[in-house]
């Protein structure tokens, strides 16, 4: 097996394309091709499941000046009708699976008000029982 076949190998594991609905087909491809132009695959090498309906051609059947167009059309569908699924594709470089910086930025600004909350009530009580305290050693002392 050369490197070819072993990353193409790692690209069927790794990015499995999916036909299911056009969402999921378009994203899988797009992922694939992302990936597979990142591992500097030869375009022969890589992918035909996807199709141009304009040339007819697969994607693995074309040239640099061909393929590299038709690649960013496919990512400008998907951003134009998935912007969800084109974010976490193009977002910032994080592991599979995570979610994207903006993401976690999001979460943490949508967190900031109850952990005030949380702050305030836990200082409130804290005050309360030093006061308690307090009362208690003049009252008894």
């Amino acid at each position: 097996m050369d490197e070819i076949d072993a990353q193409l190998a790692e690209l069927s594991k790794n990015y499995p394309l999916v036909s299911h609905t056009n969402a999921g087909r378009l994203f899988s491809s797009v992922r694939r091709m992302k990936a597979e132009k990142e591992m500097h695959i030869p375009i022969a090498r890589r992918t035909g499941f996807v199709i141009s309906t304009k040339s007819g051609k697969r994607a693995n059947a074309m040239t640099e000046q061909e393929w590299e167009p038709f690649y960013d059309s496919m990512c400008t569908e998907l951003k134009r009708d998935y912007p969800d699924l084109h974010e976490q594709l193009f977002s910032a470089a994080l592991p599979r699976g995570s979610k994207g910086a903006m993401k976690i930025f999001k979460e943490l600004i949508e967190a900031v008000p109850m952990l005030l909350v949380y702050l305030f009530v836990t200082t409130c009580f804290f005050v309360g029982l030093i006061n308690i305290m307090m009362y208690l050693d003049v009252k008894l002392g």
